[in-house]
């Protein structure tokens, strides 16, 4: 099973890794290709890469969709008026959440850790998982659309995984998408907590 994750066989061509030193050139090429090839992309995806360059893709796809939400919050509330309090704190809001992107993710692949080990065998490592979700994050340059949020998540978490746990792992097609489902549902549950938790601390 190492020797799958590894190596891949000879005359594939493997999946466009993301390259730190040429930041904007290799995100946009993980990104064009995770949307638009997703299964050709994990097919001979290299889950045993380094985190660094997984971690700054991450912040990366954070930043450009963080940007776009606050253009348009700006947009949104020219008709009305600019006030600059709500825009501040939304500025806030954005900037840690380009800053945390990356420690969430890395709960995330903790989290599926548990199932993929139960169900898929004891070859998972956390390097792995995180690298499938830090590709699989390519989809959040979606996520500033307010009605494309939950199908960017879910699309991401679900889908994409369950092509890169099969690619990756060689299992089944139904038994990755199962894994991931179960892998969504506590992770779904404590961001609801969070929230609830947020809302509850902001109304006092």
């Amino acid at each position: 099973m190492g020797c799958i994750i590894l190596f891949r066989m000879k005359g594939h061509t493997p999946s466009p890794q993301f390259d730190a030193g040429r930041p904007v050139t290799g995100a946009l090429e993980v990104v064009r290709e995770v949307l638009f090839s997703p299964r050709a992309f994990y097919e001979d995806f290299e889950a045993g890469g380094p985190l660094r360059g997984a971690v700054v893709f991450v912040w990366l796809v954070s930043l450009v969709a963080a940007v776009l939400s606050m253009a348009l919050a700006v947009v949104l509330d020219v008709g009305g008026g600019i006030d600059v309090y709500p825009l501040l704190v939304r500025a806030g809001e954005a900037a840690a959440f380009v800053v945390l992107s990356p420690l969430a993710l890395g709960v995330v692949a903790a989290v599926y850790m548990v199932p993929v080990r139960v169900f898929v065998g004891k070859e998972a490592r956390f390097r792995h998982l995180y690298r499938m979700l830090a590709s699989a994050y390519s989809v959040m340059v979606l996520g500033w659309v307010p009605v494309l949020q939950s199908f960017a998540i879910v699309y991401g978490m679900v889908v994409l995984m369950a092509l890169a746990l099969r690619s990756v792992y060689r299992v089944p097609g139904l038994m990755a998408l199962v894994v991931s489902v179960i892998s969504l549902i506590p992770i779904s549950a404590g961001a609801v907590w969070l929230i609830l938790e947020a809302a509850r601390l902001v109304s006092g």
